[in-house]
């Protein structure tokens, strides 16, 4: 979250839970297999269970995934559990309850809830990955965070910062994927390489319940392999995270456009997605969008 916050959008402005159904289903009939509900917070969305449980129900739909920041999720878990959510991906940069609140800008009980939220994900066995943005305050907890995975059933996932100013290269990033690796190969002598998947490079330490992961957001090495596409809350698609708006949905689906319609539109979006993360960036307008608007 910015120090500044973000700005508050009118209600007229946001996709009611209805509309997002409306066009999961275009998105759907199109080839999308997947989808991930993500924020900002999802979970300060009133009935955001009943919308897993529509789309979980959605033919064709063959995955549905969360990510949140843990402070609301709790008493959801069961709930999502019998749903039979297909995963959680829920943020973690700080193992410290005072450097937690330092990085969030969150209130002094967040930390704790968050781990109540872990706990419970765990104990109703929904798949999980911790994501974890490394930067100069929490380079430190490198080791302390993967070894979350030593014991537990998950994926801790290094990310590498993403500043969205229009000026961050690749190059100015201390803490990358090669830096982030050099201290867990350091620190975990036999570290093996599992492979790839979709945006991470994975590894494990042998005998370790869970897995590490490093996702180089940054310096996009993964771009190649990418076929997300992002639905803003207020019905603007997305093909790349680094990228401007392609495709107003919302008006399209207001205007009482046709599945049909939507769905071309779709598709043509699409087929015209930039070569990378640098070619996207470089067609957008410079941007100090946060992540907290832009969606996780």
């Amino acid at each position: 979250m910015p120090a500044e916050g973000i700005k508050l959008l009118p209600r007229e402005e946001i996709l009611r839970l209805s509309e997002f159904y409306q066009l999961a289903k275009v998105f759907v009939q199109q080839g999308v297999r997947k989808i991930r509900i993500t924020g900002g917070e999802p979970f300060l969305r009133k009935d955001l269970v009943g919308f897993v449980g529509k789309l979980k129900q959605l033919p064709g739909l063959e995955q549905v995934h969360i990510t949140s920041n843990g402070i609301l999720l709790s008493p959801f878990v069961k709930d999502l559990a019998e749903l039979g959510l297909d995963g959680v991906n829920l943020s973690l940069d700080s193992l410290d309850a005072k450097r937690f609140q330092i990085m969030t800008r969150g209130q002094e009980q967040d930390h704790t809830l968050v781990l109540r939220s872990i706990e419970k994900l765990l104990n109703y066995k929904i798949p999980l990955k911790i994501n974890s943005v490394i930067q100069d305050l929490n380079s430190d907890e490198i080791v302390k965070l993967a070894s979350l995975s030593l014991d537990k059933e998950l994926e801790l996932r290094f990310i590498e910062q993403m500043p969205f100013n229009g000026s961050f290269k690749a190059g100015d990033l201390i803490w990358d994927q090669a830096s982030i690796l050099a201290v867990l190969k350091n620190q975990f002598k036999d570290l093996e390489f599992k492979g790839f998947n979709s945006t991470a490079y994975i590894y494990q330490v042998p005998g370790a319940q869970g897995t590490i992961g490093i996702i180089a957001g940054n310096s996009r090495t993964f771009c190649d392999s990418c076929s997300r596409l992002r639905l803003s809350s207020q019905g603007m698609m997305k093909t790349c995270l680094y990228g401007a708006d392609v495709l107003d949905l919302r008006s399209m689906l207001r205007a009482g456009a046709s599945e049909q319609a939507m769905g071309e539109a779709i598709r043509a979006a699409a087929y015209l997605k930039a070569e990378d993360g640098y070619a996207a960036e470089r067609l957008a307008q410079p941007s100090s969008q946060s992540m907290a608007s832009i969606g996780g």
